[in-house]
């Protein structure tokens, strides 16, 4: 055991030499993407940026050869590359390559941080029934889409990290002449290297390599990835229970646990490996037969009400419409996010930090709580907290 410990520190210990030799003080250039938009933004950075790379021509009569690679890559044929529409939020679709004359169509939903809706990619296909069709579901990681969303329809899972950027960077190399384009494809790709955990000298990962395949290291990083599973499942479920005693200490009036609170270390470690049988957890407080005050995580955490149906549902949505910084849903008529952005699923490096670090984490719990409780207190005002 003794010498197994030890290999495992000097492992580390290369490591981290490694880290502050190449990462360590790295400044992080200027970005226009994350400064322009919030770098989660779907509609209007993502799929804005991606569809107007689909439908560049370097002049009104070259061809499209960014679409043209795009379906090559992923082996759609018989797209006539020229005469192909490329539109963006066409009924809801994120991205639409359409192609009349063939009456063929690619529908791209494009997945950074929103959830599933319901039959939602169900809903895409049978508005182009009349279309011979493919469905791209991109994420940064390639998940699966929800049973509730794609129902029977076939679709294709793929990835920001391992299929789009080196499309992008085929788009850029394409771009040699035009030096503005050129730019945003590098820093685009910089802020999905961030997005995806990626965004690593190359310098560094080759040392990083080159370390694991010594000796028999590749089977000490095997067994410490699996630790590091373990390790965030034990810090994810001290997050939630300090979310839970925040609350209590300071609204010690707030209701009891709805039954549909579950926070539990087989709730959380379901999430964290992405078990097709997992829907969500949380914490959830009645407020009335119809209403819950909820604090809930789908890759980030968010808090507001809860509510499917009954009398109060639009005085909830109405509250909202008050406030600065809440949105709406079909179940979620007022609901937020905190200040700070932190992906509980996929948790890039920085995050990581802010998880394990006491200090940091205890912060963030506290955005959690005082949101939560400052939405108790207007609800209270509104006589809308213990409402019949």
């Amino acid at each position: 055991m003794t010498v197994m410990n030890d290999s495992f520190r000097l492992l580390l210990e290369k490591a981290a030499r490694f880290h502050d030799r190449h990462e360590a003080g790295r400044r992080e250039p200027f970005n226009v993407f994350s400064t322009l938009r919030s770098e989660h933004d779907e509609v209007n950075l993502h799929s804005r940026f991606l569809a107007a790379l689909l439908d560049h021509r370097q002049s009104p009569g070259e061809s499209r050869e960014n679409l043209a690679d795009f379906l090559d890559r992923f082996e759609i044929r018989g797209f006539g590359h020229d005469r192909a529409t490329v539109d963006r939020e066409w009924s809801n679709i994120d991205i639409l390559i359409c192609d009349q004359s063939s009456m063929q169509a690619v529908i791209i939903e494009n997945k950074i941080w929103a959830a599933d809706q319901p039959r939602q990619l169900q809903r895409y296909a049978e508005q182009m029934r009349d279309y011979e069709r493919q469905i791209l579901y991109l994420t940064l990681d390639g998940r699966e889409a929800s049973e509730d969303s794609a129902g029977n329809v076939d679709y294709r899972c793929i990835s920001y990290k391992s299929d789009l950027v080196p499309w992008l960077r085929s788009c850029q190399r394409r771009a040699y002449d035009e030096p503005a384009l050129r730019e945003s494809v590098a820093q685009y790709l910089r802020l999905i290297g961030k997005l995806t955990g990626t965004d690593f000298s190359e310098a560094y990962m080759n040392d990083l390599k080159q370390l694991c395949l010594e000796d028999n290291n590749l089977l000490l990083v095997h067994d410490l990835s699996e630790a590091m599973t373990e390790a965030k499942i034990a810090l994810l479920v001290k997050l939630w229970r300090e979310i839970e005693n925040g609350l209590r200490a300071q609204m010690p009036d707030l209701p009891d646990k709805s039954d549909d609170s579950n926070i539990s270390e087989k709730r959380i470690r379901r999430f964290v490996a992405y078990q097709r049988n997992y829907n969500w957890h949380g914490l959830y407080y009645d407020l009335n037969e119809n209403a819950k005050l909820g604090i809930e995580v789908e890759d980030y955490i968010f808090f507001g009400i809860h509510c499917e149906k009954g009398p109060n549902k639009e005085k909830y949505r109405e509250v909202g419409a008050t406030l600065q910084g809440w949105d709406s849903s079909d179940d979620w008529p007022l609901f937020r996010y905190p200040p700070t952005d932190l992906n509980l699923k996929r948790t890039p490096r920085e995050q990581l930090a802010l998880l394990a670090n006491e200090e940091a984490r205890q912060d963030y719990v506290e955005e959690v709580v005082s949101g939560v409780s400052d939405l108790w207190e207007r609800l209270r005002n509104c006589g809308l907290a213990h409402c019949a």
